[in-house]
């Protein structure tokens, strides 16, 4: 009898077992492999985050295809009215080679890559498609600082016939509700939060583990001057750095290019960048970006990430709160001056008494 209810049991709560089954095996996506060597079949459990990626295929959020355009249209309005606001003069009509461009003059693509802006990304997906172009698999073809370095040869050798080519606006190809325009080139630009990008550009440059401080310290000799702190993981203090930087600033030769306004390094309202690219966002910006600009042949997760480039990712405002509260008021009012074009142009926010960040979107 007591058989007869456990098998009756088994029974009834088979159905649901298969149904528990079937809804684990979709939420993680369970695959099968067959080792030759073993003679065994094992199976692989791919679990999907749950958060937006790179690669659109895999995106695991209801996706909504209105919202991207919606915010690189208010983007580019923004950046038009402050251009007309803050210098009331026309946009560059000529082609002027910047060090910031990379380019796929192909796919009319050009890209102002700032540092700590999102660029390693960016540098690979260009890299990427000039490679596909000779009939290679990006995929498989070793990548590295070369590869990347490339990237600046390929926009030298740039005649000014096809410079021109890559800034001149063509009429709708600003009007993100419709398809591109035929022969339209895409003008990106990549931005950061000012003082995400400096945190960011600090921790990962003046990591110990790091060489690139070295050279620092050594071609910015002024900064040792401003060296008190002595911390456990960095060789130079943030609080040291930001007042070094809050302190010479207005005289460019002391500055290294990871800490230099993006506004300057791509002079903004002197070409007409067209998509404007905020790395806060760019999770949520990208599956319709990449579709927009026909690279989803080239897709890309977190590649590339340095050691230390993540540091205020997760929660941008908190962490920017978190390390602009260790500053002395007068250095937040110079470094946010020194910023100040950056804010004004891209829509990033700052109160200097709550030190509350924002513009994100």
């Amino acid at each position: 009898m007591n058989l007869k209810r456990r098998t009756k049991g088994i029974l009834l709560a088979f159905p649901a077992v298969v149904i528990l089954i079937l809804l684990q095996r979709k939420k993680h996506s369970i695959t099968f492999q067959y080792d030759v060597k073993t003679k065994k079949i094992s199976p692989t459990v791919k679990i999907k985050q749950t958060k937006f990626v790179h690669d659109i295929s895999t995106t695991t959020h209801a996706y909504d295809w209105n919202a991207a355009p919606q915010r690189f249209s208010k983007r580019k309005l923004h950046l038009d009215n402050a251009c007309k606001r803050r210098l009331n003069k026309p946009l560059r009509l000529k082609w002027k080679k910047n060090q910031a461009f990379i380019a796929n003059y192909e796919r009319r693509m050009l890209v102002c890559a700032s540092h700590k802006a999102g660029s390693s990304t960016w540098h690979w997906r260009i890299w990427a498609t000039n490679i596909k172009q000779k009939g290679l698999d990006p995929y498989k073809e070793p990548y590295g600082r070369d590869a990347a370095l490339g990237n600046y040869k390929i926009v030298g050798e740039l005649s000014e016939t096809q410079g021109n080519k890559l800034i001149t606006h063509v009429k709708g190809d600003d009007n993100f509700f419709n398809p591109s325009p035929k022969n339209s080139s895409l003008r990106i630009i990549l931005t950061r939060h000012p003082f995400g990008r400096l945190i960011s550009a600090w921790n990962q440059k003046f990591l110990k583990t790091s060489n690139y401080w070295t050279i620092l310290l050594k071609t910015y000799k002024l900064m040792l001057n401003f060296k008190e702190d002595i911390v456990k993981d960095h060789a130079m203090s943030f609080k040291d750095l930001a007042t070094y930087i809050a302190n010479i600033h207005g005289n460019g030769r002391y500055f290294d290019m990871h800490f230099h306004p993006i506004s300057k390094i791509c002079q903004l309202c002197e070409y007409d960048y067209t998509y404007i690219l905020k790395a806060e966002s760019v999770d949520q910006d990208e599956p319709w970006l990449m579709k927009r600009l026909n690279l989803t042949d080239v897709t890309i997760g977190k590649r590339n990430m340095a050691i230390g480039g993540s540091l205020i990712n997760n929660n941008p405002k908190e962490n920017i709160k978190k390390y602009m509260s260790m500053l002395p008021p007068t250095v937040v009012q110079k470094l946010y001056k020194l910023y100040e074009a950056d804010f004004d142009y891209f829509g990033y926010t700052f109160n200097l008494t709550t030190l509350e960040a924002g513009g994100f979107e």
